[in-house]
């Protein structure tokens, strides 16, 4: 039985689905409900290393004006009482800002030197951290999209140095599902006839720090498409039968369809 924090949300102003929650149904009623309702108990988890340096990038490229208003950079504290005291006061001051490092602040500003100078024309002429609300499949939905242009612009940063590694997590991280979302968000908010594709501005953060803007396919958006079909309907069943504590349907443990077509062969 689904709990009652969950069930106030369903119903309540603020339901919202997005690329972020309706990932989680593509893996089970349950793990949606278990992530909606553990973001609404709790105060997020301290942001990782890497975490501070993909919103550093982000900033960095989308809203540089922002900076000072997200992030404070922490000088070196020793382990004296007197600086144990000015860590504590200093952390106080900057309470609700990301704190992080000269060498991090220099790490995002490598990774970022190599995006072509036309690109930053074409995401400066746009509009950044572009919030959408409108109903899809008569389901509120809320993107936030990096950049729009005439086409949506996704900021990635990876540690991969493989092309096949960085396509093969896109597809694991469920990416072609939030352009298919961003793209239907984005019909509708302009009122355009069309689904505008996605162009992804891939930043690497290892080694040789290069970056690519690289536009998705139309087979990428079609899967998309259709992961985000499967989303939906997984919450509509759910929702109707009342089946939010269901996870995995699995019988029987097989091979993957990968190790099968080699059986075949």
């Amino acid at each position: 039985m689904a709990n009652q924090i969950f069930m106030d949300w369903l119903s309540s102003p603020e339901f919202r689905l997005s690329f972020s929650t309706a990932k989680n149904l593509l893996e089970s009623p349950a793990k949606f409900q278990w992530e909606i309702t553990n973001k609404l108990m709790y105060e997020p988890d301290e942001p990782t290393e890497a975490m501070r340096l993909g919103t550093l990038i982000h900033t960095l490229v989308l809203e540089p004006h922002e900076f000072g208003t997200k992030f404070v950079i922490s000088p070196e504290f020793g382990r004296t009482k007197a600086e144990l005291e000015a860590k504590a006061e200093f952390f106080k001051a900057n309470e609700g800002k990301i704190v992080v490092k000269d060498k991090e602040v220099d790490k995002a500003e490598r990774c970022i030197k190599y995006i072509p100078d036309n690109v930053m024309d074409i995401i400066n002429a746009g509009k950044t951290e572009f919030e959408i609300n409108q109903p899809i499949s008569t389901l509120p939905f809320k993107g936030i999209i990096d950049c729009y242009t005439d086409r949506v612009i996704e900021v990635k940063t990876t540690s991969e140095s493989s092309a096949d590694k960085l396509i093969a997590s896109f597809f694991n991280l469920k990416y072609p599902m939030q352009a298919a979302i961003y793209g239907v968000l984005a019909k509708k908010e302009f009122s355009l006839d069309y689904y505008p594709n996605t162009t992804y501005l891939i930043i690497q953060t290892v080694a040789p720090y290069r970056a690519y803007f690289i536009e998705a396919d139309k087979d990428y958006h079609l899967y998309g498409q259709k992961l985000l079909d499967q989303a939906i309907a997984t919450f509509n069943y759910a929702n109707k039968e009342g089946l939010w504590d269901k996870g995995w349907d699995i019988q029987s443990i097989g091979l993957p369809a990968w190790a099968i077509k080699e059986l075949d062969n």
